[in-house]
């Protein structure tokens, strides 16, 4: 009888955790869907107006790539988001260390798919355009190096964003992404005279940077209890080193050839 009781009680406190895990996965998925939507519905928004403000065929290759930057985009998001559960399920048993490196190992291959789908793009995109018939291009070298510039800074941001809210069971900020928003959409109106189409990607690094970025890495670190050199050493500070040097090199040998 004490045996059916404990066996019984058990199943109860596995039900309950279960449940409580879908709970808590369903709420961060819901959250992050608004605050994904705030900062996708800025960038939509200055895309359609960019499209007036600059000459046709300029408009037509920013737009594609930015197209073609978002399908990237959403492949890379697969190494990372598809653990969110796991993730979650190992923050709830206490296994951090394990977690953590499990996080480490996702984010270091959505950079890798990232950093792949970049190098293909610059050294076969407009071949592979022209083949299937497409009367426009990529944009320009300058202006795809701004735009995969922020391309990473957003995705970094993103990840990190993802891991306090799984950490905590908490959306952070709410109101930065609102004043990122506002602060890209400042700059833009500003540069643009001064930098045409490239004001946009510049504007958006440079907000999110500043407003968001620093905002939510800072408190991850210390949720995590780790440094930004000892987090990132083997993530975000060699690719953003392989990206410099490749864009340099890129320019430099290949662009004006």
């Amino acid at each position: 009888m004490t045996k059916r009781v404990l066996v019984e009680k058990k199943d109860i406190m596995e039900s309950v955790t279960k449940r409580s895990i879908d709970k808590m996965v369903f709420n961060l998925s819901w959250r992050s869907f608004i605050v994904g939507l705030s900062g996708t519905g800025t960038q939509q928004g200055l895309n359609l107006l960019i499209a007036n403000l600059v000459p046709l065929d300029i408009a037509n290759s920013y737009l594609l790539t930015d197209k073609i930057f978002a399908q990237l985009k959403e492949v890379s998001r697969a190494p990372f988001y598809s653990k969110i559960p796991e993730f979650t399920k190992l923050r709830g048993q206490g296994k951090i260390s394990e977690m953590i490196e499990k996080v480490r190992f996702s984010m270091g291959f959505s950079y890798l798919v990232i950093i792949s789908g970049l190098i293909f793009l610059l050294f076969l995109g407009n071949t592979l355009l022209d083949f299937i018939g497409s009367k426009v291009h990529l944009i320009d070298a300058s202006v795809f190096f701004l735009m995969a510039m922020f391309l990473l800074i957003e995705r970094y941001t993103a990840m990190h964003t993802q891991l306090f809210t799984f950490m905590n069971n908490l959306i952070i900020g709410y109101v930065r992404i609102i004043i990122t928003g506002v602060v890209t959409i400042a700059l833009f109106y500003l540069l643009f005279p001064y930098l045409s189409i490239k004001s946009l990607p510049f504007s958006s690094s440079i907000a999110y940077l500043l407003f968001f970025t620093v905002y939510v890495v800072r408190k991850n670190y210390k949720e995590i209890n780790e440094s930004f050199y000892s987090f990132e050493k083997r993530l975000i500070i060699p690719v953003s080193i392989l990206f410099l040097l490749f864009s340099i090199f890129y320019e430099i040998f290949i662009s004006h050839t």
